[in-house]
């Protein structure tokens, strides 16, 4: 019976969900203008989890703030100050629902924001620009690109601080690494002009900053 397979538990490799249900990742607003997670996020992911869910996928946090997206209170993982208000937010979800799984989302939005929301310039895989944002996009030198390998093992890193059971890579919707995995804009020359090679890299410098277990 489908109720059977959906409140059956998963295995997965270095991890086990409770059920079937999974909440994906949602925009949700909660962040404080420094990306900070406020308060109130816990009962949104305590509702989640007291009501069936056993595991949760945080909306889109950002691992750094040249990162980060246009929507105002987004929520990032880019410093370590942030750390003790996710510890906050994932000790109160585990105490409602102690079997949950929690995973944070972390992403780069590459060339997708504009300026007035980094304070910084937009970065991209090349210098094409969004016909949405209309940016003007620069390329990520060498060393740019080895700072992103870099940002997303330090916020999974702190993800796995703060409690989470495991993070999850956005690589999709166009953001940084889709832009480098997609031939409409990355028209590198150099090493990563295969995007694989950086996801790659990537999910090596996270397993180096979290441990080959941290999912």
């Amino acid at each position: 019976p489908l109720n059977d397979i959906l409140f059956r538990p998963l295995t997965l490799r270095n991890i086990t969900l409770p059920n079937r249900l999974v909440r994906s990742a949602t925009y949700e607003g909660f962040g404080q203008p420094d990306g900070t997670p406020r308060p109130e996020l816990a009962e949104v992911y305590t509702r989640l989890a007291t009501s069936g869910t056993g595991t949760i996928i945080t909306g889109f946090c950002f691992i750094s703030r040249e990162g980060r997206a246009m929507q105002p209170g987004q929520c990032g993982c880019d410093a370590d100050s942030k750390t003790r208000a996710w510890q906050n937010i994932v000790s109160r979800v585990k105490a409602a629902a102690p079997g949950v799984v929690m995973l944070m989302q972390l992403a780069h939005t590459g060339r997708q924001t504009l300026r007035r929301a980094t304070g910084t310039a937009v970065f991209g895989a090349s210098a094409r620009r969004c016909l949405y944002f209309r940016e003007r996009v620069r390329p990520l030198t060498a060393d740019g690109v080895a700072r992103v390998i870099t940002d997303f093992a330090c916020a999974a890193r702190r993800a796995k601080e703060a409690g989470f059971d495991g993070v999850q890579v956005h690589a999709a919707h166009g953001y940084l690494l889709h832009q480098f995995l997609s031939p409409y804009t990355n028209t590198r020359c150099d090493e990563w002009r295969d995007g694989t090679r950086l996801l790659v890299a990537l999910m090596r410098a996270i397993k180096q900053s979290c441990g080959d277990t941290f999912p």
